[in-house]
């Protein structure tokens, strides 16, 4: 099979919404379809009409009709990856005057105490409460993003901010789970989030209501986790370009240091905020461990080098494409050498921070590192390093045939979803996936241990990764003493010992939030 060399302009997708002055990521559109073809057909049936229309109404994939196709290897990824594109469509409908992850079927994750807490969401009152990289409570009731304290600024000065938010099947699940006893011992979701129609029934019928199949909360999605990133919507180039919401941010008195910027206790800032990243976490039918799809902006941040098979059976390899000139929201640098790491510049103060960092007066506040034999607050020229979470040419882990074919079926999805939302002026077009990942069997294999990421059972996008998230832990084979290599790395479920060499694992330990997220009082009613 020939092997061709291309910049990345070449074959690539025209996203008419995109303003010419601003860098974007480009999609080829020759990739092989042989593994994974959306038809048009098939992109119209998730539309209500069923059409693609600019800013139609998408309805969720049925999750409880999943066919995982497990038996086909890497060709199986095709329908994860269609699930993902689908539901990110879904939970990106127009809701009022918000979306569907933020709208009355969905519930914000905040605060509480030593945990958190569910808050319901409204369709015409928006009370978003987003914070920088870290879970440690604020000033306000926000949830910041996992991973360390490393805090992500970009080229135009804006911090990014996290947000988190379940649907009503995750939220009425805990519930029943956290009861005492458990509402659903002696049932297959004893620990493990449901995964059937048969399951669902089981969670309606302990709250004492069915959940309404109609647009605002969807049965069949099953249960889902949303994770969002936002940047200061004033600080990109056309924000008509973006998903926008409003949000209180914590405040941060940035002008008389470069070295420190202390966090104002009493203060916060409302502000209108442009969306950057997304993850799409749901169980499927024969997954209680959740699939992990995830989603960036075409401005965030250029590529790394990747590999693909072309139409025409050509394997296309796109070398360094970060050489792209132009700016991106978290990268201003023409061309570079290609990274095998991202440096952190500046850290939110932790209790711990406190005890042995000058420049820690306050938990929250954010201090510079020294780097490069400086300390200064700094945008970071970011790189999204794995692309299609499938790591550089030469990495060891992943075989190239499967790399290369993870790479294709995401490109031949994107290309068709992107192209098709562009035509008709949808601003949806302007995000694609970068990846997913998932275990094979699902219930079978659990993963239990950051190991367990690392193996045979694993499928999709082994090294995947959000670039606005997982920022500082774009692990590759190429770094060496790395632990981290996808979603699994850090979401394990717990392995229990029931005595008399029998274990059960409990699954609902995957998602960060379960164990400290206290649960609803019952019966609440479903709007």
């Amino acid at each position: 099979m020939k092997k061709k060399l291309i910049g990345s302009m070449l074959f690539s997708i025209s996203l008419t919404l995109m303003a010419d002055v601003w860098a974007k990521t480009t999609i080829p559109g020759n990739a092989s379809k042989e593994d994974c073809d959306l038809t048009t057909r098939e992109l119209n049936s998730w539309f209500a009409n069923p059409e693609v229309t600019k800013n139609g109404w998408v309805n969720p994939a049925n999750s409880y009709k999943f066919d995982d196709n497990d038996n086909d290897g890497q060709k199986a990824a095709c329908n994860f990856y269609k699930w993902g594109a689908q539901m990110f469509l879904w939970v990106t409908n127009s809701v009022g005057n918000s979306f569907v992850f933020d709208g009355p079927g969905f519930f914000d994750v905040v605060h509480s105490g030593n945990g958190f807490s569910f808050q319901k969401n409204s369709s015409t009152i928006q009370n978003n409460s987003f914070g920088v990289r870290n879970l440690s409570p604020g000033p306000i009731d926000s949830t910041g993003q996992a991973g360390g304290g490393g805090v992500l600024l970009s080229q135009e000065d804006s911090l990014t901010y996290y947000g988190m938010s379940v649907n009503d099947v995750f939220a009425y699940y805990l519930t029943g789970q956290k009861a005492k006893p458990n509402a659903f011992k002696g049932t297959d979701i004893v620990d493990n989030f449901p995964t059937t129609h048969d399951e669902i029934i089981i969670v309606s019928d302990y709250v004492k209501k069915k959940f309404p199949a109609e647009e605002l909360v969807a049965e069949q999605a099953l249960a889902m986790e949303i994770k969002t990133s936002w940047v200061d919507a004033e600080t990109v180039d056309d924000k008509s370009q973006y998903l926008i919401i409003w949000a209180n941010v914590p405040a941060y008195n940035r002008k008389y240091s470069t070295t420190m910027w202390p966090l104002l206790r009493n203060s916060t800032q409302i502000k209108e905020l442009a969306l950057v990243g997304m993850h799409v976490v749901g169980s499927v039918k024969g997954h209680p461990e959740l699939v992990w799809s995830t989603f960036e902006h075409v401005d965030n941040a250029p590529n790394g080098s990747y590999t693909y098979l072309g139409s025409d059976n050509v394997i296309y390899v796109i070398d360094n494409s970060y050489t792209n000139k132009g700016d991106w929201i978290f990268h201003k640098t023409d061309g570079g050498e290609q990274l095998d790491s991202i440096p952190e510049y500046q850290k939110v103060c932790s209790k711990k921070d406190k005890l042995k960092v000058k420049n820690c007066v306050q938990v929250g506040d954010i201090y510079a590192l020294e780097k490069d034999g400086q300390a200064n607050i700094r945008a970071v020229d970011l790189v999204r390093l794995d692309p299609w979470g499938g790591l550089p040419n030469g990495s060891r882990s992943v075989g190239e045939e499967d790399r290369i074919s993870n790479a294709t079926q995401l490109i031949s999805v994107n290309s068709t979803v992107m192209t098709a939302l562009a035509d008709v002026g949808d601003v949806r077009a302007n995000y694609f996936q970068v990846g997913g990942v998932w275990a094979s069997g699902g219930v079978e294999n659990i993963p239990v241990t950051k190991d367990d990421a690392k193996g045979e059972e694993m499928r999709g996008s082994l090294h995947l990764s959000n670039a606005t998230m997982e920022t500082y832990h774009q692990f590759s084979d190429i770094r060496e003493g790395n632990t981290s290599v996808n979603c699994f790395s850090c979401h394990t479920a717990k392995e229990v010992d029931k005595g008399k060499g029998k274990k059960e694992v409990q699954g609902i330990y995957i998602s960060h939030i379960f164990d400290k997220l206290m649960p609803l009082n019952i019966p609440v009613p479903i709007d």
